[in-house]
Order: C-alpha cells, then sequence, then structure tokens
C-alpha cells in the first residue's frame, strides 16, 4: 500500500507538472496578452516595452519557464497583472466560496442520484426505470445556465425564498451562509446527479444479475442484506470512479454557476485572468484544478480497496 500511494503521489507531481507546464506555453501562443489589456488599442512602442519589463514578459520564454518553477515549488505564484495583488492571496479568499459551492453540490447530488439509481436498479421493468433515465438524460440536456436562471426566477424572485446572487460567509452565521449558497449548490449539483443516476442504476442492475447475489437470494437473505453484502461492494466501484472524476469537475465546472450567481469564487478569478489575459492568475487557477484532479482520484482508487476487499493495492497494482 505505502509503495503504491508512492507510485500514485510520483505520478501526480508528473501529470500536475505537465499541465502547468502546457498551459505556461499556450497563454503566451494564444493572440494578445497582458499589454494588450492593460494599455488598449492604442500605446506606444515605448509604453508597451517598459511595461513589458516590468512584468518579466521581455526575457527569453524559456527564463521565464524557469523562474515560474523556481516560484511555483516555493508556493509563490506570482502577482496578478491586473490587479497587482498575490496570486495565491486571490486564491485564498475565493477557495471557501467555490469550497462551499462545491460540497452542497456534491451532497445534492449524491442524495439525488445514489437513491434514485438503486431504486431505478431494483425496479428497473416498473415505472422508476423509465423515470431515472429520463431524469438523467434531461439532466444532461439541460444547460447550467439557463437552470441557474431558472432557480433565480422560482426561488428568488417569484417566491422570494432565497437570495438572488452574492455569498455570505460562514462568519456571518450558518442560516445566511446556507441562504446564499444553496441555490447555486443546488444547481451544481443537478448537473452533478445527472450522470451519475445513469451510472448507478446501470452498474447495481448488473450486480443484481450476478451469481453471487442470485445465490444469496436462493439462501433466502432479505433483499436488503443482499444489497448492502453483495451488491454494493461490486457495484459501487463505477461508480465511485464516476463520482471522483466530476467531483474534481465540480471546480472547474463552478466558472458558470458563480457567474451566473455572482459569486467571487475561483471559477469567476479564472474568467476575470482570461479577459484580462492575466497570465500568473490563469496559472495559479489550472494549478490548483489539476491538483484537485489527481488528489481526488488518488483518493477513490484508494476508496476501492476499502469498499472491496478483493481488491488489493500491491506492488503499485489495483
Amino acid at each position: 500500500m505505502l509503495l503504491y500511494c508512492v507510485k500514485r503521489l510520483i505520478h501526480a507531481a508528473i501529470v500536475v507538472w505537465l499541465v502547468i507546464t502546457v498551459v505556461f506555453f499556450i497563454v503566451r501562443l494564444v493572440p494578445g496578452g497582458p499589454v494588450d489589456a492593460l494599455l488598449g488599442a492604442d500605446y506606444t512602442p515605448e509604453a508597451a516595452r517598459v511595461l513589458e519589463r516590468r512584468l518579466g514578459l521581455d526575457q527569453p520564454l524559456i527564463v521565464q519557464y524557469g523562474e515560474y518553477l523556481g516560484r511555483t515549488l516555493s508556493l509563490d505564484l506570482g502577482d496578478s497583472v491586473a490587479g497587482g495583488t498575490s496570486v495565491r492571496d486571490m486564491l485564498v479568499e475565493a477557495i471557501p466560496r467555490t469550497l462551499s459551492l462545491t460540497l452542497i453540490g456534491l451532497v445534492v447530488g449524491l442524495l439525488l442520484a445514489i437513491p434514485l439509481g438503486a431504486r431505478a436498479a431494483r425496479r428497473r421493468n416498473r415505472i422508476a426505470g423509465p423515470v431515472s433515465s429520463g431524469v438523467g438524460l434531461i439532466g444532461l440536456s439541460l444547460p447550467t445556465f439557463w437552470l441557474g436562471m431558472l432557480l433565480i426566477l422560482l426561488m428568488a424572485v417569484d417566491l422570494g425564498w432565497l437570495p438572488a446572487y452574492g455569498y455570505a460567509p460562514m462568519e456571518e452565521g450558518l442560516g445566511q451562509w446556507l441562504g446564499h449558497i444553496l441555490m447555486p449548490g443546488t444547481c451544481l449539483g443537478l448537473a452533478y446527479a445527472a450522470p451519475l443516476v445513469l451510472i448507478t442504476r446501470s452498474s447495481m442492475a448488473e450486480a443484481l444479475r450476478e451469481p453471487y447475489a442470485q445465490m444469496a437470494r436462493a439462501k433466502g437473505l432479505r433483499e436488503s442484506v443482499i444489497m448492502a453484502k453483495h451488491v454494493v461492494p461490486n457495484a459501487f466501484i463505477p461508480v465511485i470512479t464516476m463520482a471522483g472524476i466530476h467531483t474534481g469537475g465540480l471546480l472547474s465546472g463552478a466558472v458558470v454557476t458563480e457567474t451566473v450567481f455572482a459569486i467571487n469564487g475561483v471559477g469567476r478569478v479564472l474568467v476575470d485572468a482570461i479577459t484580462n489575459r492575466d497570465y500568473p492568475a490563469i496559472q495559479g487557477v489550472i494549478l490548483l484544478i489539476s491538483v484537485v484532479f489527481v488528489v481526488v482520484n488518488i483518493l477513490v482508487d484508494l476508496l476501492y480497496a476499502v469498499l472491496n476487499p478483493r481488491i488489493r493495492l500491491i506492488g503499485g497494482t489495483a
């Protein structure tokens, strides 16, 4: 297990390095840059050279890359080109908002997807099966921004139950925090639940047809015992895989939700950074998202052995 964890950490570090390297060079190959964003359409070559020198963009690209790697290893993400503030401070301020949004989205998505998918698998020839498939397909088809605006019109404008936009930190009280984060979290959770409903239904229906489930049923075991001891440990492997992939995707998927609900989280930082061609901010956000993805994937792999004891992590194999 220890050897496997070490190997996964090494692989994770390589993946993160490849991601930030590709992003570093791609953002500099895109037409336009911080100089165009800060100086506008009309500027003199002298003003451009002064700004490039101040931002360190006058150096060769490989030198810029080396300095960037050195700063990143020391957790120095540089300063925002647009605002001049530390990118690390910007992310520290934005992460709690996106984390709150992701947490609510995760809870809402799992509470909807797993019971609905499991019930549909057990009653696949009745109304629950078609209903779960319909819910999953509708959820996959609905754009997140449209769903967000629909929730705002219903819950905030028509009923007045929840605030339409903004974020309240936990320090202002649990009620204020939950009131502001519940609607955007639900919007994100509905999008998260859609694919999980389908994969849960498919995986559990397949497990229920396996010989071990039929043997347990022939022995006279209760259906709840069969589900808990035999079906769930085997059926939830693909569910956990999909949940892990989409959990990492919640962070990047929060971009649209944060924009619709005017939450200044990591997604809004990324949108503003792209608009302003803010290289350090773009690189900082992508670094954060890539780290979240690889950490979640490692945790998912480790959960396999916990959920199903037959899966052993020996010598770096699962």
